[in-house]
């Protein structure tokens, strides 16, 4: 049995023990036993608060939380876990063999430097946040030799490790310091780009979001010699240097690896259970619309997240908005009956029954259509590769052309 120590760091900076995690032995049949308990000084605060807001999973009481892995109730605990980028820079830096390659591990090595409020050690002594990297020369060489395969060793491979390997995602990225803040720091990757600047795609698609009345974080490109970085604000940092808990909406929806959501509805119910503020119901369905114009096909639940606050849960900043950069067509949530791109009759339907207002729907519809219609100037401010705004520019211009009918 392996115990883990689970911290939280409020928005005023102070951190409090939160529980403990306990990891079992993988057992034949593969499933792993695991369990979570509060801490009892965490359910006398008088400000504590469940770190999945669904009753039926982590309700403040004493008893023992369990189940397989860090599956349902224990999800929010795999939301502090690293993607596929993080847990190879983890198993390059730490020599882990594959026996170790598991959320026990994984915790252990993210500490007290992933996302989130959430903090892991294995002895009753808070983990140390460190300092994020300030060099993105550095960051962005040492990325690209890592995902292309190359050697990437010593104090190289150590500083890429310490600020790449706990953001989320399988594409390269990292933790910063700049310019007086915390940020994401998302690198090119030539072997899984499909030969497009998908750099400069997300910036662009990120500020036509922000145009279409989403809400974004702050976001700039950054000129790296013959390379650019995207950097993205963290929402989850607060101005007091604190931390906001974040899950994602596949915790929040209970829903198991390799078996996705069937379509927005479900999530769309989740936002109207838990959230505090009526008006995300309105921002997540602006958000369903917006991917099926730009063709984010790339949906999944964990790419939609909630932030805890003083006054409650609210749905997060958008964030990891791309064009089809996979050309996978079809949408990973289905939108109403279908994943290929709605007609615009068919999500004014869907507006119309989640908002209960049909004029709401059809003007944010409208709203979207017009912001994303200015994909090729945005695009081509923001230095855009040419022959990625000629490829995108004629996709996003058929799901346009799919949207508007019926508006």
């Amino acid at each position: 049995m392996n115990l883990l120590h689970v911290w939280i760091t409020l928005p005023t900076g102070e951190t409090a023990a939160l529980g403990q995690l306990a990891f079992g032995d993988l057992r034949t049949d593969g499933t792993a036993p695991t369990a979570f308990r509060y801490d009892p000084a965490w359910l006398a605060r008088p400000d504590a608060f469940p770190v999945n807001p669904d009753p039926q999973s982590l309700p403040l009481d004493l008893r023992e939380f369990a189940g397989s892995h860090l599956g349902p109730p224990l999800q929010a605990f795999d939301d502090a876990m690293p993607d596929d980028w993080g847990k190879r820079l983890i198993a390059a830096e730490n020599r882990l063999p594959m026996t170790r390659q598991t959320p026990y591990w994984f915790l252990l090595a993210v500490a007290g430097g992933g996302l989130g409020a959430l903090s892991f050690s294995e002895q009753p002594r808070q983990p140390k946040r460190e300092p994020t990297a300030t060099d993105l020369t550095d960051l962005i060489q040492a990325a690209e030799d890592f995902d292309a395969g190359r050697p990437v060793e010593g104090l190289r491979l150590r500083r890429l490790y310490a600020a790449g390997a706990t953001p989320g995602g399988a594409r390269p990225k990292a933790l910063v310091f700049a310019d007086g803040n915390e940020w994401i720091a998302k690198f090119p990757s030539p072997a899984r780009d499909n030969g497009h600047d998908v750099v400069g795609l997300e910036a662009a698609s990120l500020v036509l979001a922000g145009r279409a009345g989403l809400r974004v974080p702050e976001s700039k490109l950054v000129e790296l010699g013959r390379r650019r970085a995207f950097l993205v604000r963290r929402f989850d940092v607060t101005p007091a240097g604190g931390r906001r808990h974040m899950i994602s909406l596949k915790t929040l929806c209970a829903e198991r690896g390799g078996v996705f959501a069937t379509s927005y509805d479900e999530p769309m119910g989740a936002i109207r259970r838990y959230a505090s503020d009526p008006a995300d119901i309105a921002g997540f369905y602006r958000q369903m619309v917006f991917n099926a114009a730009i063709g984010n096909t790339d949906d999944h639940l964990k790419n939609f997240a909630m932030l805890h606050d003083e006054q409650g849960w609210r749905l997060s900043p958008a964030f990891d908005l791309t064009p089809d950069i996979g050309r996978n067509r079809e949408h990973t949530l289905a939108i109403g009956y279908s994943r290929d791109t709605p007609s615009g009759s068919t999500v004014i339907d869907i507006g119309a029954h989640c908002l209960g207002r049909r004029a709401q729907a059809l003007s944010i519809v409208r709203e979207v259509v017009e912001a994303v219609s200015g994909f090729r100037p945005t695009a081509e401010q923001l230095g855009v590769a040419a022959h990625s705004i000629e490829f995108f520019d004629a996709d996003i211009g058929r799901r346009l052309e799919t949207l508007r009918q019926g508006l």
